[in-house]
């Protein structure tokens, strides 16, 4: 009797051994699929949104050059920025700054948009005017 008791405890012994290691690979099969089914829909998903998705026109740029030189007593023409979003320029566009055509110097225009709804909504652009000659 004592041989049979060794021969089912040897048994149930390979027995959870096998059961380990079955679910061990278990559980690398099933983290390889859905990796794979993760990775698929991901896929799937980036290509038929960008496929249903609307490509945006989208510009934001300073009219004229962006460093302008004036002489003192000259009229400063403002220039301003473009900005167009899918055809829309319907923007409000906030100057920071001004020049004063009278006294010689240096001034930077700051012009950023006020709107929150753009993807331009944190941009600026800056002009820098020299107003350069002799005050009287």
């Amino acid at each position: 009797m004592a041989n049979n008791t060794k021969k089912k405890t040897k048994r149930k012994n390979y027995d959870i051994k096998e059961r380990k290691q079955l679910s061990q690979t278990t559980k690398y099969i099933f983290y390889v699929v859905f990796f794979a089914v993760f990775l698929i829909c991901g896929v799937f998903i980036g290509y038929y949104t960008k496929q249903l998705r609307p490509e945006k026109e989208c510009y934001f740029y300073l009219n004229g050059d962006s460093t302008i030189t004036i002489n003192v007593g000259d009229e400063y023409e403002e220039l301003g920025v473009t900005l167009s979003e899918n055809g829309s320029s319907d923007y409000n566009i906030i100057i920071i700054g001004e020049v004063d055509n009278n006294v010689a110097g240096i001034y930077i225009l700051t012009y950023k948009v006020d709107e929150v709804k753009t993807a331009y909504k944190n941009a600026s652009l800056t002009r820098i005017v020299h107003v350069v000659g002799s005050e009287e």
